[in-house]
């Protein structure tokens, strides 16, 4: 994923542009470590996965292992139900045992409080 290292008031980032990790995704130098901040996800180069015409998800930014939902954005109905997906640690895609792979969302009939005036038809 993408990350953002900023340092604090007063403080300056020493000793090149290069920042290394360990396994557990802590950085190796501490000292260089003032603000980081993540920008984005192992698997987001893939939210094409989990995206179509009145699908909304909660994917943007998630780390290997973690799980988000695929839904219907507002003013569309869902039939059926959301969707799990994964962001798989192997792949770094998004990634779902679900059948189907994503829920259907139909457009919102409006039923009452039709606009009314000059120009609507």
């Amino acid at each position: 994923g993408l990350w953002e290292l900023t340092c604090g008031a007063g403080q300056a980032f020493t000793g090149g542009d290069d920042v290394s990790c360990v396994a557990d995704r802590r950085l190796k130098d501490t000292s260089k470590r003032r603000s980081l901040r993540r920008l984005s996800g192992e698997c987001d180069d893939t939210l094409e996965n989990v995206e179509g015409t009145g699908l909304s998800n909660d994917c943007l930014g998630k780390a290997t292992g973690e799980a988000c939902a695929v839904y219907c954005a507002d003013g569309y109905d869902i039939v059926g139900s959301a969707v799990l997906y994964f962001c798989d640690a192997t792949s770094n895609t998004f990634e779902t045992s679900s059948s189907p792979a994503l829920p259907t969302c139909t457009p919102t009939v409006c039923a009452y409080d039709l606009p009314t005036g000059a120009g609507v038809t």
